[in-house]
């Protein structure tokens, strides 16, 4: 009798043992799942900001490149006016 019980025990106990390995394949293979979704998530907004970032440091290097022009064409312009009244 004791020997059946103790039989039993063993059985109930290698039971869990296997389903609590099995849990936990289960639970490690959705976890890596997820942290690769997680991380797709990451690099993609991580790129859109850079891409954001750049565009606002071209924008602003545009400006100024315009502002650079305006000033320079109109430096020459006074120039061609100042050498006008010289002549």
């Amino acid at each position: 009798m004791k020997k059946k019980k103790s039989v039993r025990e063993i059985g109930s106990i290698l039971f869990l043992l296997a389903a609590i390995i099995i849990i936990f394949c289960w639970y490690t293979a959705q976890n890596s799942s997820r942290i690769e979704t997680r991380n797709k998530s990451y690099a993609a907004d991580s790129a859109r900001q850079t891409s954001t970032r750049i565009n606002e440091e071209m924008k602003n290097a545009l400006e100024l490149i315009d502002t650079y022009a305006y000033f320079v064409r109109l430096n020459s312009k006074v120039q061609i006016a100042l050498d006008v009244i010289a002549i």
